[in-house]
């Protein structure tokens, strides 16, 4: 019979990282039966995501380019908030890049696989709820708690109706979690995957780290570009990561490929497919798979395939 057992394994309930901070580093694992279960870990940002539906319109009077994200102070989301949700018609949930792909992974409930998320919280119902929320949805959270004062991160997703997103945050406490030492210990237990967020680029010392870790545990690296403005301004970063070796799996979308085609010097003009494929052949010289949404199609896979070498890997 199979006990529904559950330790709280603590390390001291307040401490300070380097920079001074006071955070609470208590964190729930389970254990018996199911903890020796292989796992996939994911590293991001816990966000409350206020939805937001405008028009393309809205988006250009606002001067926001559609489908970027990037970061703001919390007063400039309120202003924005102010101008397009007048009405005061808005949706709350529970989101953040990493913490999506853990929870679907999550609700598969994959008999030999387990799913974890690491991440920074504010001391705040939001907060909490995300402890509850994750549980609900089969992750378990192994969430770091701020005792700053600052608040859980915020994002405000300004949705058009052609189904893309335009993403402002404020990341709040999340922001605070920026070095791998700060990260529960212990989380590599068990692990055969680590998925990053792209936003993780803002924070190249917690992101190599924990890269650093994964691999000398035996895990894989998977990271996720997020945003074609992530790419541009986390370029040095991607790029040191890149030629360090410490990513396995990379996924980007076409607008984030054609960034990359774009910072590597390889953009072919006026052909968006050929850009995309340079870029591929790029990212593929550092990473065994790149994994890439092409806009017209497969086209590509096979030019692609003719110039790597056997253990190398482009999906279109």
């Amino acid at each position: 019979m199979q006990l529904a057992l559950s330790q709280r394994l603590t390390s001291p309930s307040r401490s300070r990282d380097r920079s001074g901070r006071s955070v609470d580093r208590r964190i729930s694992m389970a254990t018996g039966p199911g903890a020796a279960r292989t796992c996939i870990v994911g590293l991001g940002d816990p966000v409350v995501d206020v939805l937001v539906k405008v028009s393309s319109k809205n988006l250009e009077q606002l001067g926001l380019q559609c489908g970027g994200s990037v970061s703001l102070h919390k007063q400039q989301i309120n202003e924005l908030l102010k101008q397009v949700a007048d009405d005061g018609h808005r949706t709350n949930v529970h989101g953040g890049s990493a913490a999506n792909v853990l929870k679907g992974l999550g609700n598969l409930a994959l008999q030999q696989r387990s799913a974890r998320f690491m991440g920074m919280v504010g001391l705040d119902d939001a907060g909490r709820q995300f402890h509850d929320h994750f549980k609900q949805q089969h992750v378990d959270p192994l969430l770091l708690t701020s005792t700053s004062g600052k608040a859980t991160a915020t994002c405000l997703c300004l949705l058009t109706p052609d189904g893309e997103r335009t993403m402002r945050t404020h990341l709040g406490a999340s922001s605070e979690l920026d070095k791998a030492e700060q990260l529960p210990e212990g989380w590599t237990n068990n692990c055969r995957l680590l998925h990053c967020e792209g936003y993780c680029l803002y924070k190249p010392e917690l992101t190599r780290g924990a890269m650093q870790a994964a691999k000398a545990a035996g895990a894989e690296v998977c990271l996720d570009t997020a945003s074609f403005e992530v790419v541009r301004n986390c370029w040095q970063t991607l790029l040191n990561l890149l030629e360090e070796g410490l990513v396995d799996l990379l996924l980007c979308n076409a607008d984030e490929a054609l960034a990359v085609a774009e910072m590597a010097g390889v953009t072919c003009r006026d052909d968006e497919l050929e850009s995309m494929e340079a870029a591929q052949r790029f990212l593929l010289r550092h990473c065994k798979v790149c994994i890439s949404c092409i806009r017209v199609g497969c086209d590509a896979k096979h030019i692609i395939k003719q110039d790597l070498s056997p253990d190398c890997t482009a999906v279109c």
